[in-house]
């Protein structure tokens, strides 16, 4: 598996591929969510108060509001923050090739179970857990750290921008 993304141009050669972009991947997700929000705001201006097939939504909201914001964190906690991790270490020239392992990414799904337990963690307040998680994965790493050391930055450095992502969104749901 190759951390770095590339496409091949039509000259059968190498390179970047711009949808991979730290700044493009940002400005899209703004984007998204602007338009959406547009959307809604438009259809609610349109349509006014009639239209009653999704006041149940209001309703959860307003009778359990933990639930939806925890529900929406995991959306982003999962593929999304997947996505910005990739991007970041991109952005910082982080690149390490490692050998191929099918089509089982374990890095992947390591960091969508971090992220998914650090923020569940942090919306219950056990902030204990986070510390237990993150030394059981230093122990298991331990060996691997003596032996590739470019190899144990990539994941340190992964790790900790993941545990960040998962922070900040479970801190924003406890809080907000």
């Amino acid at each position: 598996m190759q951390v770095r993304y590339c496409v091949i141009d039509s000259n059968g050669k190498d390179g970047d591929n711009a949808r991979y972009d730290l700044n493009l991947f940002v400005i899209d997700q703004i984007l998204h969510v602007g338009v959406i929000i547009g959307l809604v705001c438009l259809w609610f201006q349109i349509v006014g108060n009639t239209w009653r097939q999704f006041d149940w939504i209001m309703g959860m909201y307003q009778q359990h509001p933990l639930w939806v914001k925890t529900a929406l964190a995991f959306v982003l906690v999962l593929k999304s923050a997947n996505i910005l991790v990739l991007l970041v270490l991109k952005a910082c020239k982080v690149d390490v090739i490692e050998k191929d392992h099918g089509n089982f990414h374990s890095g992947a799904l390591i960091g969508y179970i971090e992220r998914g337990l650090v923020l569940l963690f942090v919306i219950l307040s056990q902030y204990e857990a986070i510390g237990f998680l993150l030394t059981a994965k230093s122990i298991l790493r331990f060996s691997q750290a003596n032996s590739e050391s470019e190899k144990s930055e990539y994941v340190l450095a992964g790790s900790l921008i993941s545990l960040a992502i998962a922070l900040l969104l479970g801190v924003f749901v406890a809080k907000f």
